[in-house]
């Protein structure tokens, strides 16, 4: 996360979710579903009985719905993460609210659920983007554990910035998409593995 990020927007949107209270671990995981990606994701999970938190596209929802029903069926959270991972950024309050209108509609249909919360694609947002999600209903969801697993960082370099930034509480951003999904278990496996040793309990963000 970003200076600002961690030191400036945290105190001026206090309403934003960046880290909970809980004494778990909310693993999340963006822009799926993602036809490798995410039933990588899920067989780790299951593998470990531990239950995640999935911010989905609206366009991805409406190419693998039965991803997205497997999501629900094994217990995780569904959050929504706009329609078609444009930055909301400075865009029209109309523009901003469809983009979270219609990926409510389609995850709803899909699995009969409207989702709880939302996360701005890139984790762009401003007072517009709050104000949609508030308006359908949803809880805007930041994160304060970036996991930076599209980077080309490296491996070791994501493992080692997870497991040194992970606490009680933390929000920790994932991502199930193109840029992960060759890598996805050998760096998710050795961060559960690290969490887990510390006797961090896990479990799917809920208001």
């Amino acid at each position: 996360m970003s200076f600002f990020y961690r030191n400036v927007a945290a105190s001026i949107f206090p309403s934003i979710l960046w880290h909970t209270d809980d004494p778990t671990v909310h693993l999340t995981f963006d822009d799926g579903p993602h036809p490798n990606a995410t039933p990588i994701v899920l067989d780790i999970l299951k593998s470990r009985r531990l239950k995640g938190t999935f911010f989905l596209l609206g366009e991805n929802v409406g190419r693998y719905p039965d991803l997205v029903r497997e999501i629900n069926n094994q217990g995780h959270a569904v959050g929504n993460h706009g329609l078609t991972h444009a930055s909301l950024l400075l865009k029209r309050f109309s523009w901003q609210s469809r983009q979270i209108l219609e990926t409510n509609k389609i995850i709803r249909e899909t699995i009969g659920i409207t989702p709880r919360f939302f996360r701005p694609p890139f984790g762009r947002f401003d007072r517009s983007t709050m104000k949609a999600a508030s308006c359908h209903g949803l809880k805007t969801v930041m994160w304060d554990v970036d996991a930076r697993d599209y980077s080309t960082s490296g491996i070791q370099a994501i493992i080692r910035r997870v497991c040194r930034q992970t606490v009680p509480g933390s929000v920790v951003l994932f991502h199930d998409n193109d840029s992960t999904s060759a890598t996805l278990p050998d760096y998710l496996n050795p961060i559960l593995d690290n969490l887990e040793r510390r006797n961090l309990k896990f479990s799917p963000l809920v208001l």
